[in-house]
């Protein structure tokens, strides 16, 4: 899988590459036509690029082989990161961005790279389903875990449709696949990252009153602060 996925990978990223230096104008001015051709090719690859990296992810985590690099993370950095990103896919549009996060969050052990793959995937999730209201980024703690939640206004699902989210390959319906597109893996792959961290995900939904994604991190204590926990407890 790995030989196939670098095989597929390697073209796309010459296609991407080289439109994105075409629209930059590095080649010369284009007509408006080539931009918008240019345009699609490069968001369709894009596209592509990231199904290819979902079905990667989840084959590796299958084959159990998907590994983690943890370390003392500073969530503020992740957070902001996202929150840049959030403001790109809601730009121009009459949707508004809250966040509600704590200046003093504790650190958590994880690995930065994946839990702001998760977010990402959630936070562009709520962009692609809401269509007025807010989209919103909310940050609670307590002694054990940090509580992360991303909430939206947008279209919300039917019950019957959640208990299928995090299924391999699933959509909500049809006309959420024609929507969005995607493999119907990137809230697999959230709740195995999530899970891979000792946390949880969950969904609470309401059909036209929006959804509200949270999982869970576990706070990272140093072995002196264990050892006082567990002083205190015993």
């Amino acid at each position: 899988m790995t030989h196939m996925s670098h095989a597929l990978r390697t073209p796309l990223n010459s296609i991407i590459g080289f439109s994105r230096v075409m629209l930059k104008g590095i080649d010369g001015p284009l007509t408006e036509l080539q931009q918008a051709d240019l345009t699609s090719i490069y968001n369709s690859g894009q596209h592509l690029l990231n199904l290819i990296n979902s079905i990667l992810d989840m084959s590796k985590i299958e084959a159990g082989n998907m590994e983690l690099v943890f370390d003392e993370v500073l969530l503020h950095d992740i957070f902001h990161s996202v929150v840049a990103t959030a403001r790109g896919l809601l730009k121009d549009r009459p949707i508004e961005l809250r966040t509600e996060i704590p200046d003093d969050l504790p650190t958590v052990w994880a690995d930065g790279q994946r839990i702001r793959q998760v977010l990402i995937n959630l936070v562009s999730n709520a962009a692609k389903f809401t269509e007025r209201g807010y989209v919103a980024l909310k940050v609670e703690t307590d002694p054990e875990f940090v509580t992360i939640r991303v909430i939206d206004t947008g279209i919300g699902i039917e019950p019957e449709a959640q208990r299928r989210l995090f299924i391999p390959f699933q959509q909500v319906d049809a006309s959420t696949s024609r929507r969005a597109g995607g493999t119907g893996l990137g809230l697999v792959i959230c709740r195995s990252f999530v899970e891979m961290h000792g946390g949880r995900i969950w969904v609470e939904s309401e059909p036209g009153k929006g959804s509200t994604f949270s999982f869970t991190l576990p706070i990272h204590r140093t072995a002196a602060e264990s050892q006082g926990k567990e002083q205190v407890t015993d």
